[in-house]
């Protein structure tokens, strides 16, 4: 069995998201999907609870859908490709990856992936993102900078090739996902699929929000969202607020992202704090980009601080040396072939807790990763709060919610 797999979000599903499921099917046989949960890698909760994203993509033809954990999909663009990477290596089923990018050309991004690997090994180049730090751009323009800096002539006919491919946001990440499958010498292939010009996920959040407030219609095929029940950021202004009131300067520079300077910032200014996003804007500056802001104050929030196996990028052949579980990831949802695949997932996974009933515990025997999990449902735990507050649903529980069967 051919089986190939997409790291995604989903946030929400978009023609865009469909057209990539599609030609990744037409060059497999069968599926995996690698989702994001209840929060997302710009630091937002979903708009749409992650067991909804889940029945969208198996209903576009998707086989099995499995959670990225909570830890990286809230973190910076690299942790999030290295944390998808290993939970997808550590599966050891996966024949190749699939990503959509603006540049749609395998080997270019690939070249590019080995570039830059080289060269965040120099001491030049990190001399000059360390000048750029100081001089006060955030590091994601303090890195564009020292490398605009240097040679980084990948084509002869064009000098700027690299700066070009890097202005991609779906470059940028196929790029991360390259380089991890480097670091960890993943056994899969990867291929990427040339995105199409559709409304991309945050053009149609901006048109979900407006609709609710009334401003416009939703500018989707067939109004496939009207049903659904969103959630935006400034719904959870007051959980967050009164996370920040009983935090101290020094508590809140523990979190993931939380510099000392940030941390100062938040104190400062939380008497003017009016909502969840203003607030965010209002911590922005020149060396503080506004996602990094809501990452940070996300896991402030979610009570995420700072994690060693983040950080401590091991190789697979570390990780399968390790005689304890590694990481985890929750099966969301199957159909017949993903059943298939969830059988030969659970007979030659590596260290990896594959989480099938959420209210087992027994499948952890590293506490660490235990307490990763328990942080996860915690932190569903408000969204759903959060979810009821604002539409008076009835309460859910992620512990009594069983992955989603797909029979066809």
């Amino acid at each position: 069995m051919n089986i190939g797999a997409i790291i995604a979000e989903f946030n929400p599903l978009t023609e865009g998201h469909k057209y990539l499921i599609e030609k990744a099917k037409q060059q497999c046989d069968s599926l995996i999907v690698l989702m994001s949960g209840n929060y997302v890698q710009r630091g937002t909760p979903a708009i749409f609870d992650k067991h909804s994203r889940a029945q969208d993509a198996l209903n576009q033809g998707s086989d099995l859908l499995l959670e990225l954990p909570l830890k990286y999909s809230t973190s910076s663009a690299e942790n999030f490709a290295y944390g998808s990477v290993k939970i997808l290596s550590l599966l050891n089923c996966i024949d190749k990856i699939y990503f959509g990018s603006e540049c749609g050309d395998i080997s270019l991004l690939t070249k590019a992936s080995e570039y830059i690997h080289d060269i965040e090994a120099d001491s030049e180049f990190n001399n000059l993102v360390k000048q750029e730090l100081k001089n006060g751009y955030s590091y994601p323009n303090a890195w564009s900078n020292a490398l605009e800096a240097i040679d980084c002539n990948l084509d002869d006919t064009n000098p700027r090739l690299l700066t070009e491919i890097l202005k991609g946001k779906n470059n940028l990440l196929g790029i991360k996902s390259l380089t991890s499958m480097k670091t960890l010498s993943s056994a899969f292939t990867a291929e990427t699929i040339k995105r199409i010009d559709k409304n991309s996920a945050t053009t149609v959040r901006y048109n979900i929000h407006e609709a609710t407030l009334g401003i416009n219609k939703y500018d989707v095929p067939n109004s496939e969202y009207a049903s659904k029940s969103p959630l935006f950021e400034d719904d959870f202004s007051l959980p967050l607020y009164m996370t920040l009131v009983s935090k101290s300067e020094e508590e809140l520079s523990e979190y993931v992202d939380v510099s000392s300077d940030l941390a100062y910032g938040i104190k400062s200014k939380l008497k003017s704090f009016s909502g969840y996003n203003d607030f965010s804007f209002s911590l922005k500056n020149k060396s503080l980009s506004f996602a990094r802001v809501q990452r940070a104050l996300l896991h402030i929030m979610l009570d995420i601080k700072e994690n060693n196996s983040i950080v401590s990028k091991n190789s697979l052949s570390e990780l399968k040396e390790s005689e304890v579980i590694t990481d985890y990831t929750k099966v969301l949802g199957f159909n017949e072939k993903g059943r298939e695949i969830l059988s030969l997932i659970k007979k030659n996974s590596m260290n990896l807790a594959i989480v099938t009933k959420p209210s087992d515990f027994s499948v952890f025997s590293n506490d660490d990763v235990l307490s990763d999990y328990k942080t996860e449902l915690q932190s569903d735990a408000l969204y759903y709060q959060v979810l009821r507050n604002k539409y008076k649903d009835k309460l859910k529980d992620e512990l009594t919610i069983s992955p989603i069967i797909l029979d066809k």
